[in-house]
């Protein structure tokens, strides 16, 4: 089978550290919501190809949700998911989405700078008028600067400057290489009298630079003597789009016709080409001297194009070459892989059939000509709008509001008829003027599901093709002439969420045992039921089963007796296979990641009365304690009462993981059972445990009496599972699972002793890219987690008493509000409240999500802030 991933977030500008709350939507090849997947795999990727996170979370009914932390450092980063059933297929199947931390501090010293003119060819010479302001009103005298000159291939050139005593500068770079693919300069400062580093990009203009101008003939070839379609699309880099005008010429330089760009680069005209080369010639925004060769004509075929009539029919225009005429061919409409119909043409002269648009769902869908011997001629790829869009509709309950005031928004959820739909659906509001970021034209919901996925090639703009606006229907015709369509592929595994595996003998040989059973037992209920094995003694839990068995499997089989010795191992392909598909994600964003661009002028954060705050967008209590989201050593942990030691600090001598960790602290006691004591005896509370010693006091000079309790134990942040049994023992599993466990790549064990009745001691050890070798350990019973729950409600406050309202403590949220989840009523109705908070800024709200047929809407409202609160 195939899914396609989606992944919502709250926003896409984060301060460091900060909170990224996200709902994720899997659907099937026909835009389905899919419910086959038991897990969501998220990871989050850096400019160097490094993995900071990966996480599984569980899908319900086609969604997840979730959260996670951002990195603390300043830039930009790419979150990765798939569904678990996509594990082991291409790349290409893959979500990604681009986000940019960005610190909430305001830049102490305001620096800016202005292009005097574009960079001509005969001069070549980059000025800059450079000024640097303290309080926008004092200069910044003598404030030393760098600059860098870069573009899409990276750094160009590098060089260091200081302003006068005005905090002027007046910049120059000579020889200015021409040719370059979106060129910027990046001014910055880590000037000793600033507290931060201060960074400004601008964008370079230049008078004439190198397009890339490509042709897409109507059907895939142009076709001589007959009229043709010829889409066209203009770049001036990797990812950006430039309109132009343009002459068509002959080879001896007679004119055809001029032509203009429709909209970002993308346009179209008609032609009859004939045996003779043509050629297109830039004159506009510049004129190039550089000429662009036209598509070849082949001399016989089929051109085919597309003619949209009012009330949505499509019609598909057939002109045969005269070497054609008289030719019986198949005319092939398919969409998401499947033919819907063909038809038997016989063309005679120009023909216009109209396509059967009962058949298909809104999205992509292709017409294809073929020969009778099944060869195809021309393809033309279309948007179809079907009944695939839902519309939200939001009401507020004022006008305009104060900071701190209630909002109160009603949503309602409706079809293309209007007709009240049960929906579930996303909300945030977010500060919209502290939120803004190049990261903005992120695609939604629909625009992905029914665009983006389909296609091969950047697409700009694209949320604006399902926009209202008068070009957004052509444009659309535009990008299905000029993008090429991508063939979606499954996993190759079968059921790439299966649990297989077999029991081997605990001997030298390690045959296969084929006469056991094999029990599963899901610790949410404890419900226990028995596999078999294959012809190959080998078993498979199919995913189907263990799709709504909760976070935790335990594996087992009979022991017979005493000398029945033997081991249960599991297949890892699938878990390998994920790895890997995050390895080659987070390798394509290598380099490719541009933080400069977060420091664009209309990017830079405005001052205001709270400059000298700095608060997250919700609570955080700093503590000891791990927080979910990141795996690297705190600063706070080698701080007391942590104890941290690097791998080089380690007496690696003995290479045991376990002297390691025993060795660590005089309170960490041993690896065993823990036994529980009480009036009528003792008896074992809990098996395989990391034990310390911890020693109280009965009072006041007393002797203390020593006691023996569990430490908490994670591997790469991850905390060992143990086994919860309906009566005690508990399994914790830790002797086990270090036993498992190669650490030739360990990296730092940290440990936090605890003297409290109420939390646990925690030992935290570290690997190398955390990454796990599991040695060649068997094991009569095994612990699967298909995901895990990272439970973690949003933060928000409210102001209803006067005294909540004027607390001096600001409240700078820049989300104010996020919920993953909310259901309409059976009249498609649902209401929502929350509160501002004190910055007087636009507040951008939006909903987006989907009804019980799987139709997608999205809606998205802007409403300010004032200043004081309305009466």
């Amino acid at each position: 089978m195939i899914e396609k991933s989606y992944l919502s977030t709250d926003k896409n500008i984060y301060a460091p550290n900060d909170t990224i709350w996200f709902k994720s939507y899997v659907f099937d090849e026909t835009n389905k919501l899919s419910d086959q997947s038991i897990s969501f795999k998220l990871g989050l990727g850096t400019n160097q190809g490094e993995k900071l996170h990966e996480s599984s979370w569980q899908i319900i009914e086609g969604t997840a949700e979730g959260w996670l932390l951002a990195p603390r450092e300043e830039g930009q980063y790419v979150l990765l998911a798939f569904s678990g059933q996509m594990i082991g297929a291409s790349a290409d199947t893959a979500f990604t989405k681009r986000f940019y931390v960005r610190s909430e501090l305001v830049d102490e010293v305001l620096v800016t700078a202005n292009q005097i003119e574009p960079i001509t060819i005969a001069e070549r010479v980059l000025k800059l008028d450079i000024t640097s302001m303290i309080n926008r009103n004092k200069p910044s005298a003598k404030l030393r600067l760098k600059y860098e000159l870069v573009s899409s291939n990276g750094l160009e050139k590098t060089g260091r400057m200081r302003t006068d005593e005005e905090g002027k500068l007046a910049f120059e770079l000579d020889k200015f290489p021409l040719g370059l693919s979106d060129p910027r300069i990046l001014i910055s400062s880590e000037d000793k009298s600033l507290t931060r580093a201060i960074n400004l990009t601008l964008p370079i203009e230049v008078e004439q630079q190198p397009i890339d101008l490509q042709f897409f003939p109507e059907g895939g070839h142009l076709i001589q003597g007959v009229a043709n379609n010829l889409a066209f699309k203009a770049m001036s880099g990797p990812q950006e789009t430039i309109d132009i005008t343009m002459v068509i010429k002959t080879m001896q330089g007679e004119i055809v016709d001029t032509v203009s760009s429709y909209y970002k680069g993308m346009g179209q005209f008609s032609l009859i080409p004939g045996s003779q080369e043509l050629q297109a010639q830039i004159i506009s925004p510049f004129q190039l001297e550089g000429l662009y060769k036209l598509p070849i004509a082949k001399e016989q075929g089929v051109a085919i194009s597309l003619v949209k009539q009012p009330e949505t029919k499509e019609l598909i225009r057939l002109i045969p070459s005269s070497g054609a005429r008289g030719t019986d061919f198949v005319l092939e409409l398919n969409q998401f892989s499947n033919p819907l119909i063909r038809l038997n043409v016989k063309l005679d002269h120009r023909q216009f059939l109209e396509l059967p648009t009962e058949l298909l769902a809104s999205g992509l869908a292709r017409a294809t000509l073929y020969t009778k011997e099944g060869e195809p001629l021309a393809e033309r790829l279309f948007f179809h709008h079907g009944d695939k869009e839902i519309d939200f509709k939001l009401t507020f309950d004022k006008a305009s509001y104060g900071p701190r005031e209630e909002v109160k928004v009603k949503i309602e959820a409706s079809d293309r008829n209007g007709n009240p739909v049960k929906s579930n659906f996303s909300f945030s509001a977010i500060d919209f003027d502290r939120t803004r970021g190049p990261a903005d034209d992120t695609p939604n919901l629909m625009t992905h599901m029914l665009l983006t996925s389909e296609l091969v090639g950047h697409i700009p703009t694209p949320n604006f093709y399902f926009s209202d606006a008068p070009k957004a229907m052509e444009a659309l015709n535009l990008v299905t002439l000029t993008n090429g369509w991508r063939k979606l592929v499954p996993s190759r595994f079968d059921d790439p969420e299966a649990i297989s595996g077999s029991i081997l003998f605990n001997n030298n040989k390690r045959k296969k045992i084929g006469d056991k059973p094999i029990n599963v037992m899901d610790l949410q209920t404890f419900n226990i039921e028995s596999f078999a094995f294959d012809k190959d003694k080998t078993f498979e839990i199919p995913s189907s089963f263990l799709k709504y068995k909760g976070d935790s499997i335990l594996i087992s089989s009979v022991t017979k007796n005493k000398k029945d010795r033997f081991s249960i191992q599991l297949n890892d392909s699938s878990r390998i296979a994920s790895i890997d598909l995050f390895k080659t994600l987070t390798s394509k964003f290598k380099d490719k990641l541009i933080k400069d661009k977060l420091y664009y002028p209309q990017y830079k954060l405005a001052e205001d009365r709270f400059n000298n705050v700095l608060l997250l967008n919700s609570v955080t209590v700093e503590s000891n304690s791990l927080d979910f989201g990141t795996c690297k050593i705190a600063d706070f942990q080698f701080e007391k009462p942590w104890k941290t030691k690097l791998v080089d600090e380690l007496d690696l001598s003995n290479n045991s993981i376990r002297n390691q960790i025993l060795m660590f602290d005089r309170t960490i006691n041993r690896i065993g059972d823990l036994r529980a004591m009480s009036r009528i005896g003792s008896g074992i509370a809990a098996e395989d445990v990391l034990i310390s010693s911890n020693t109280r006091r009965a009072g006041s000079g007393s002797l203390g009496f020593k006691f023996e309790v569990p430490i908490e134990v994670f591997i790469n942040c991850e905390k060992i599972p143990f086994i919860k049994y309906t009566t005690p023992p508990y399994d914790f599993q830790v002797g086990k699972t270090l036993d498992a466990i190669d650490f030739s790549n360990l990296k730092a064990i940290s440990y936090k002793r605890s003297d409290s009745d109420f939390e646990l001691s925690q030992l935290m050890i570290y690997t190398e890219k955390e990454e796990i070798i599991y040695k060649p350990t068997f094991r009569k019973h095994r612990v699967i987690k298909p995901f895990e729950d990272y439970t973690r409600e949003f933060y928000a406050p409210k102001y209803i008493t006067k005294k909540q309202r004027n607390d001096p403590v600001p409240d700078l949220r820049t989300t104010l509000f996020w919920q993953a989840n909310v259901v309409t009523d059976e009249k498609g109705e649902a209401e929502i409240s929350f509160y501002n908070a004190d910055r007087p800024n636009r507040i951008q709200v939006t909903v987006e999500g989907v009804d019980t047929q799987s139709r997608i809407g999205f809606s998205q409202i802007i409403y300010q802030v004032n200043e004081k609160q309305d009466n």
